[in-house]
């Protein structure tokens, strides 16, 4: 292989090379190799792929949506909350964790804008309302270990006050942003 400048392209006072590398193959007696013989053709991965990601009951997207809002609201819970895992020891992860519950909230207002239908959108928005309303209680709860950066809650959404690392601050500015993105008009530049 060798290095070979192709074109030479000025930005500002900057003379920028563009390089490419001039490949070939060789034997051992130095004649060129000619190109191996794919061993597959794939045929209809597009095809396969397309269907996989449609949003039907039985295409990737349809389980994964119809899974997210099996952990929305779990019975016994708080409304607008989301359970991060269905496990309640070894590892128990059955809370309402900050930043995981406004990633899947932000799905939520995705599909709330993109609906066509006034009854699903109803459906989207009161999920959203309940949301908004549990992020308000959770950020006004008197009992906080660290303000705003409390990392999870219990399923009622009370404060979880065992040991953790504390603060994390990212769930509340996904939080946040998730709830900026659900205002009729989201700021210029905004993240939405």
């Amino acid at each position: 292989m060798s290095l070979r400048v192709v074109q030479s392209l000025v930005v500002g006072s900057l003379l920028l090379p563009r390089l490419s590398w001039a490949q070939g193959a060789s034997t051992a007696s130095g004649a060129t190799a000619s190109s191996p013989t794919p061993y597959a053709s794939p045929k209809g991965f597009s095809q396969d792929i397309t269907n996989w990601l449609a949003a039907t009951n039985t295409s990737q997207a349809g389980l994964s949506k119809n899974k997210m809002f099996a952990n929305i609201n779990i019975p016994g819970a708080a409304p607008g909350t989301v359970i991060a895992g269905q496990s309640y020891s070894e590892p128990d992860y059955a809370y309402n964790w900050v930043r995981d519950s406004s990633l899947t909230f932000e799905v939520v207002v995705s599909l709330y804008k993109a609906a066509n239908s006034s009854t699903t959108r109803s459906s989207y928005e009161k999920l959203l309302f309940q949301y908004a309303t549990a992020r308000a209680a959770e950020q006004t709860d008197p009992k906080l270990q660290t303000g705003l950066g409390e990392p999870k809650f219990f399923m009622n959404n009370s404060v979880f006050t065992g040991p953790w690392g504390r603060p994390q601050n990212d769930g509340p500015a996904t939080a946040a942003i998730t709830l900026v993105c659900l205002a009729p008009e989201p700021p210029p530049h905004s993240l939405c």
